[in-house]
């Protein structure tokens, strides 16, 4: 998860909202050797995105799909595109593993402390959650890297990880200024800890 997260970091513009983040992270992750994948209506009701149809065609805008299928109904119904970056075509580890991921990602970001936050603070949280090792108790990323992983600038993070603290994602977390290290230690122990992939 921590690869593909990087991956989509760099890959993606440095704009793109969480949404766009949070779905090119599905579509990477239920992808098929191909870059062929099918993101079904329950998927989308599920990732909590709206009813916007914006980081579908995000995506496609920044060359990264190739939209193939979309139910012209309604933005919030599924869809089916092919991947265009080569990278998603030789990523491992398999497929199997690849979805349990997504399964992760999904049941992370519609976890109880969560489903009612925004898409920012979603996807922060799952980061945070990808990075942190079973375990221990306290995980720690390079502010710089943790705000291009999550897409949040800077002077955004505080703010993020506090509301984090208020929904009791996490236990704490505190900046370490001579390493540039952002601390943190998640409050759940984790029911998922054991399908993380």
């Amino acid at each position: 998860m921590r690869e593909m997260l990087s991956y989509l970091a760099a890959a993606l513009p440095a704009k793109a909202s969480a949404a766009t983040r949070l779905l090119a992270l599905q579509c990477a992750l239920r992808s098929t050797c191909s870059g062929d994948v099918h993101i079904p209506t329950g998927l989308v009701r599920g990732m909590r995105l709206g009813p916007d149809a914006a980081p579908h065609q995000a995506l496609e805008l920044a060359g990264w799909l190739c939209l193939q299928d979309v139910r012209p109904d309604s933005p919030q119904r599924g869809f089916a595109a092919r991947l265009l970056d080569p990278t998603v075509r030789t990523q491992a580890p398999g497929r199997h593993s690849r979805t349990r991921a997504a399964d992760w990602a999904l049941r992370v970001c519609a976890g109880r402390q969560l489903r009612l936050l925004g898409t920012a603070p979603r996807l922060l949280a799952l980061v945070l959650g990808a990075h942190h090792t079973a375990g221990s108790a306290h995980a720690a990323v390079d502010q710089d890297m943790l705000g291009r992983l999550s897409g949040l600038a800077l002077p955004q993070l505080p703010q993020v990880l506090d509301l984090l603290i208020d929904t009791r994602f996490l236990r704490s977390w505190t900046f370490e200024a001579a390493s540039g290290d952002v601390r943190w230690a998640l409050s759940w122990p984790d029911p998922l800890a054991d399908d993380e992939p």
